[in-house]
């Protein structure tokens, strides 16, 4: 590494800050990388994964968020492999969390998915275990209690849940409380364009005294720069902003008020015009921006960044140049967004 190179690493470490999920005693930097979508084959596409995960430790995003099943496994074992040939002796500076059991809480999955998580890393542990979404099927008590039984196990030293509505949420921790779980973060999707966290369950995090993990926070890439004339036919973003236009024309309370008769896609596109324009006047991307707005609530841990290349890490890292925002900002974008349904 150059004079130059570690001069810079030095200064972005410098600049990521971390935070405390809720009460508990476990720290997580603001940005965690997240490998959901990332093509981890042999080749080209691993070493483009490897790169971008080295580049993002360098510049102390050192939480990575993984799922025992993200690309048939091959996500956890390509990171896995980088921690035998890349990072072998920095295990300690890591914080892997990964997750399992969509609609599934039973001990049979939680139980059998962290083993298969173990072994694709190649560790002994994780330091935190979510479980993936909801499970109307099993009992809360009986996945509150596998969960526990991981922790003991030393198999993970933390537990969090995914995807759970506000009151899911409540019985869960509540339940875990008893039982002397630590459960310490919610994952949730959280943005600009979609708030449905805002209806009572941001809220209810602090007394909970867990912390909160945001994914999509630039809406599949939609909160972006590129996608502001339309974007691309057939990309991830397109395909959020017909879903906004679906859920708009249902009455979907996350994506907040639209004028009746109005051109829903005309104006969501005009929303990122505008938004561009106040990221513009604070030196910013619109990407930088939506990611600021998001740590901008207290209540959030950590924002889940899902970058596909070196180059990313970087632009991605230079919304914490600027996270602040003064109250004519706050009011400017607010009133660009969808006006929030009254509670």
């Amino acid at each position: 590494m150059s004079l130059l190179d570690r001069s810079a690493r030095y200064a972005m470490l410098g600049s990521m800050k971390t935070r405390r999920c809720g009460t508990g005693n476990l720290s997580l930097p603001v940005l965690t990388l997240g490998l959901m979508v990332r093509d981890c084959r042999d080749g080209a596409p691993y070493d483009s994964v490897r790169r971008t995960v080295l580049k993002a430790l360098d510049c102390g995003i050192t939480s990575i968020d993984l799922a025992t099943g993200y690309g048939g496994g091959a996500v956890e074992t390509a990171v896995g492999k980088m921690l035998r040939e890349d990072l072998s002796g920095r295990r300690s500076e890591l914080t892997l969390a990964t997750k399992a059991g969509w609609a599934d809480g039973s001990a049979k999955t939680l139980t059998e998915s962290l083993d298969r998580s173990l072994r694709q890393l190649g560790v002994d542990h994780v330091d935190l275990y979510y479980h993936h979404a909801a499970d109307a099927n099993t009992p809360f008590e009986v996945t509150a209690e596998v969960m526990g039984s991981l922790v003991r196990q030393g198999k993970t030293r933390f537990v969090g849940i995914s995807n759970y509505s506000l009151e899911q949420t409540t019985r869960m921790v509540g339940i875990m409380r008893k039982m002397r779980v630590p459960c310490v973060i919610h994952q949730a999707n959280y943005n600009m364009l979609n708030r449905w966290v805002e209806d009572g369950l941001l809220d209810a995090l602090e007394p909970l005294g867990i912390g909160m993990a945001v994914f999509s926070a630039l809406n599949q890439g939609l909160l972006s720069d590129l996608s502001v004339g339309g974007p691309r036919v057939g990309s991830r973003a397109e395909k959020s902003l017909s879903a906004i236009i679906s859920g708009v024309a249902t009455g979907e309370p996350a994506y907040g008020h639209y004028p009746e008769g109005v051109d829903v896609r005309g104006h969501i596109l005009g929303m990122l015009s505008s938004l561009r324009g106040i990221a513009l006047e604070r030196g910013q991307t619109l990407e930088q921006m939506a990611l600021a707005w998001i740590l901008n609530h207290a209540q959030v841990t950590t924002v889940l960044v899902g970058l596909s290349s070196p180059e990313q890490v970087e632009a991605c890292a230079g919304a914490l140049r600027k996270s602040d925002f003064s109250k004519p900002e706050v009011e400017k974008i607010e009133a660009v967004l969808p006006s929030r349904p009254k509670r």
